[in-house]
């Protein structure tokens, strides 16, 4: 019963998180957000030295991705031409270089992760019988 309830309430979580983040995105986009029968204008709020893009990463980090319209944001990525036999980064945009990037080190993160844990339990706590 109670591995029910801890799943129940893992599950809930996630969607509620799932949801929240939404609900932010999409008041996020709309100029006026509707309250009953009045419309309250949405002003930016954000401050003048934050508006700017000028790169993904944190403030003080030696080297930056560059800015969104850098990034070819607004270019669609063939599938083909990325994960495809033979690869062509020719005309592939650069978001899609960059999630390619981030995939092939995530994979590598865990194939490392697999190897490295259980030489680390081995070491640590020793054979197990």
């Amino acid at each position: 019963m109670r591995s029910l309830r801890v799943a129940a309430v893992a599950g809930l979580s996630a969607l509620a998180m799932t949801l929240g983040t939404t609900t932010i995105a999409s008041a996020h986009n709309h100029e006026t957000v509707t309250q009953g029968e009045h419309k309250i204008p949405v002003e930016d709020h954000t401050p003048a030295h934050k508006k700017e893009t000028t790169g993904l990463g944190s403030a003080g980090a030696s080297s930056h991705l560059g800015t969104i319209d850098e990034l070819e944001a607004d270019q669609p990525a063939n599938g083909v031409a990325i994960f495809g036999s033979s690869k062509d980064f020719d005309d592939v945009p650069n978001w899609a270089k960059l999630l390619y990037g981030t995939t092939v080190l995530g994979a590598i993160a865990t194939a490392l992760g697999i190897i490295v844990g259980p030489i680390h339990n081995f070491i640590v706590h020793g054979p197990q019988a």
